[in-house]
């Protein structure tokens, strides 16, 4: 959880928005734009001011060679009593992990779909082989083409079976890990 004022100013963030940038050290009271380097993210903090943004954006925070992904929703905190102007809250859950895990699965799908059409298609070839030319073949020559023709069977359902336990993980619901915040221990002094 993350608010700040008008001017950019962090007024409070949690330990759990530390915990997502470790590197930002104490934040408090200094200006969103000195601790958070995200464009994505300031635009966003703009568009939850002009009342234009989505209701949750997935955004990335990029730090040399590592990525911090975040789902971000915020909302406007109406001027309090002698406050200048409204502070905006909001509130990022690190998606990271979701994030890197949708790259393996697009990689591992991509490279399941040139698995299968490698046994596939010397399987096509090897049979079509033997159902045009196996009366003049040798045994030993059919002995090997249906080796060949058993051990590419063998490779595929090998990767069916790499697909079916990649359907059941996916299917899996972790459901969300609820913990207890004081909001008056968090409050700005």
């Amino acid at each position: 959880m993350l608010v700040v004022d008008a001017s950019n100013h962090v007024l409070l963030a949690n330990g759990a928005l530390q915990a997502i940038f470790p590197g930002a050290g104490n934040i408090l009271h200094q200006r969103l734009e000195l601790i958070l380097h995200s464009r994505e993210f300031l635009a966003f903090v703009e568009a939850v001011r002009a009342g234009q943004a989505q209701p949750q954006q997935a955004i990335e925070f990029v730090a040399g060679t590592e990525s911090t992904w975040v789902e971000a929703t915020g909302a406007l905190i109406p001027p309090l009593d002698g406050q200048k102007g409204a502070w905006t809250l909001f509130v990022l859950h690190d998606i990271t992990r979701q994030k890197k895990l949708e790259a393996v699965r697009k990689d591992f799908v991509a490279n399941v779909s040139h698995e299968l059409r490698t046994p596939l298609s010397i399987i096509k070839g090897y049979v079509e082989t033997l159902v045009d030319g196996h009366r003049d073949m040798s045994v030993e020559d059919r002995e090997k083409f249906l080796q060949t023709v058993q051990r590419h069977t063998e490779r595929l359902n090998s990767l069916l079976d790499d697909l079916l336990t990649l359907s059941r993980l996916e299917s899996m619901n972790p459901g969300l890990h609820c913990e207890s915040t004081d909001l008056a221990a968090c409050s700005p002094a």
